[in-house]
This record gives structure tokens, C-alpha cells and sequence, in this order.
């Protein structure tokens, strides 16, 4: 048998490669990313589209993420178009997640590719995520105790408590005076969705009467992130009625009928002075008036004289002067920072 030249063996070799079928160049495309986030956590999560090619000189491939279940509303915008350059086998994008101020429970979100791009497919496992909860409130609008009670409870809720977190709290109203420590940081421990924060309440023997404190969770939003506290003041009243301190002033029995009247006073030791004008209950019924019809409060230093100005109800006023005369009595409050007060009434006559 004749062997066939060496030409003609490279001709044969040239024309067997070129009847070989092409090698097809495909790329899949799958997602890939955390299985647990929280909405709230410091950066956004990501998620990573891979590429497998065939080919590694294989041009651009596209797709489409979308929710495939769970609540759309998570994500602060729809993820959309991915385009994977050529060349590349790998991109990663945001998780744009919604950092709400509402009490939920973890939610599943199921993220999957669609619509690939000519030359491309798309793997069929999907990526599902449970998405966490970051948000707790008051339970409760306001909290009423007695001062002896020695402590108040503050009811919280959380949604999901998977994870331990850590508030603390601010006053936004009122006074935080026997209250402690109101900044001290309130621990919400993993498993608990109705954790608490407990406040010392001072018991001390003075009357100061009833307060009133507002509190708000930090870094929280929403009408329940805060929460009113009243504090019952159990102490009498009277706790040392002559500590009091005492008024000094002098009006005479008779007082010129003004639209303004004016008279000096003093205490004998720091106060708050209150004055009231305030007509016989006969005479403000029948002018149809109220029973007080001039008021003003003052604050006065220990040993300080200080006038007080009293400007009349204009319709008392004007009644009044038609009436002619008329009897009133003037009541005097001084009373210091602890709740202690001192009345004093003396009997006038308005006379035009």
C-alpha cells in the first residue's frame, strides 16, 4: 500500500477541524448572598452575581434580580438590571435595605435572576434571606407610681428579639429629679420581646407634689418611642408648715378702681409670690364675671422688695365702675422650692 505524501496528510488534518462544530460559549448566572440580615445594621448587605463560563473570553451577560416572594416594601428600591462585563466573572451589588421604626417580626425575602440576556441562563435555586427586625418601642403610653414604691418598670416590645441590642434613654419634658439613672444604658437581651427598663424612684420626706417626666428612647422615632411618667408626691403637704416663708406687703383697706393696681412686697427668704384679686361671690354673680379678676405671680429674692402689678379683667373693669364701690379681697401666696407656702388675705374695698 502506498503512503500518502505529507501535503496531502496536512490537507486531510486541515479539512477534519474545520467539519468540527463550533464549541458553544454559554454563561450561567446565579445569586448569591448573606441568608440572615438586620435592617438596621451599620452598611448595606450585599449580594454577588457569579458567572460560569465556558469560555473565558465570553462577552457581556445580563439580568434581572427581583423578589420572587416576601414583602417588596423592604427594599428601598427594585434591584433591577445586572450586567456582568466581559470578561468578568463575578459583580456585586447593594441590598437596599428599608431601616423602618415599625415592631415586626423577621420577615423572608426570596431574591432569583430572570430574563438573562441572549447566550446566557440563569440557575434555578433562588437566594432566600431572613431579614431582621431592629426596632422597639414602649408598650405602654404613660406609667403612674407612688414615690414610695422605691421603682418604676418601663414596659418595652420588640417584633423579633433574635439578637441582643442595647438603648438607652433621654428626658425630652419635664424634670428627671428622683428619677435614676435615667443613661444608663437598658439592655434588651436576646429572646426577650417584652424587656424592661427600671428606674429608682427617690423617696424623700418633702412635699413637692406630683411630677411629671417625658422620656424617649434614643435613636428611636414614632409616638411610641417615648413614654410619660408620673410620680405620685406621698408626702402631707404641711411636712413643716413654719418654714414657710412670710410676705410683707401693705394695700390699706381701700384700692383705687384702675385697670392697673399696684402694691410692694417682700419675703424673708426666696419665694414665689402669687396675687389674686378675687370679688365677693354675691358681686361676681350678679356682673356676670369670673370670681378672679386680676392675677400675678413674682419671684422675689430673700429681703427683696419688689412692686406687683395687678391688671384688672377689662370687662370686671368697666362693670365695676358703673356699680360704684365694690368689696374684693386680695389673697397673697409666697411659696418656696420645697411646696411650702404661706397665705395671706387681706379685705379691700375697689373704690372708682
Amino acid at each position: 500500500m502506498a503512503r500518502k505524501p505529507p501535503v496531502l496528510l496536512a490537507l486531510v488534518a486541515v479539512l477534519a477541524l474545520g467539519a468540527a462544530p463550533a464549541r458553544a460559549e454559554t454563561t450561567t448566572l446565579r445569586l448569591e448572598g448573606p441568608t440572615s440580615v438586620a435592617e438596621g445594621s451599620p452598611g448595606a448587605p450585599r449580594l454577588r452575581v457569579v458567572a460560569s463560563r465556558i469560555v473565558r473570553g465570553s462577552g457581556e451577560a445580563s439580568a434581572t434580580i427581583e423578589v420572587a416572594d416576601g414583602d417588596p416594601s423592604d427594599l428601598r428600591t427594585t434591584l433591577g438590571r445586572v450586567v456582568l462585563p466581559a470578561g468578568h466573572f463575578s459583580v456585586t451589588i447593594p441590598l437596599p435595605l428599608v431601616d423602618d421604626d415599625v415592631v415586626e417580626p423577621a420577615k423572608q425575602l426570596v431574591l432569583r435572576i430572570v430574563d438573562p440576556s441572549p447566550g446566557a441562563a440563569v440557575a434555578p435555586e433562588p437566594l432566600t434571606m431572613t431579614v431582621h427586625d431592629d426596632d422597639y418601642e414602649f408598650a405602654v403610653p404613660e406609667v403612674t407610681v407612688r414615690e414610695d414604691a422605691g421603682t418604676v418598670v418601663l414596659p418595652l416590645r420588640r417584633g423579633d428579639a433574635t439578637r441582643a441590642d442595647m438603648t438607652s434613654l433621654r428626658v425630652i419634658g419635664g424634670s428627671a429629679d428622683g428619677l435614676s439613672p435615667v443613661g444608663a444604658p437598658v439592655p434588651l437581651p436576646a429572646g426577650d420581646t417584652a424587656p424592661t427598663a427600671t428606674l429608682a424612684v427617690a423617696n424623700d420626706a418633702v412635699w413637692h407634689g406630683d411630677r411629671r417626666t417625658v422620656l424617649l428612647l434614643n435613636h428611636r422615632r414614632g409616638p411610641a418611642a417615648g413614654i410619660v411618667v408620673h410620680v405620685i408626691d406621698d408626702d402631707p403637704r404641711w411636712t413643716a408648715p413654719w418654714i414657710a416663708p412670710r410676705a410683707t406687703f401693705h394695700v390699706g383697706n381701700t384700692l383705687p378702681l384702675r385697670r392697673q393696681l399696684r402694691f410692694a412686697a417682700s419675703c424673708d427668704k426666696a419665694c414665689l409670690l402669687t396675687a389674686d384679686l378675687r370679688l365677693d361671690p354675691g358681686i361676681a354673680g350678679a356682673l356676670h364675671v369670673e370670681r378672679v379678676v386680676a392675677e400675678r405671680s413674682v419671684r422675689l429674692a430673700a429681703g427683696a422688695r419688689r412692686s406687683v402689678d395687678l391688671r384688672l379683667d377689662r370687662r370686671a373693669l368697666k362693670r365695676l365702675r358703673a356699680r360704684g364701690r365694690a368689696a374684693a379681697r386680695l389673697v397673697v401666696v409666697a411659696s418656696d422650692e420645697h411646696g411650702h407656702d404661706r397665705t395671706v388675705i387681706e379685705h379691700v374695698t375697689l373704690v372708682p
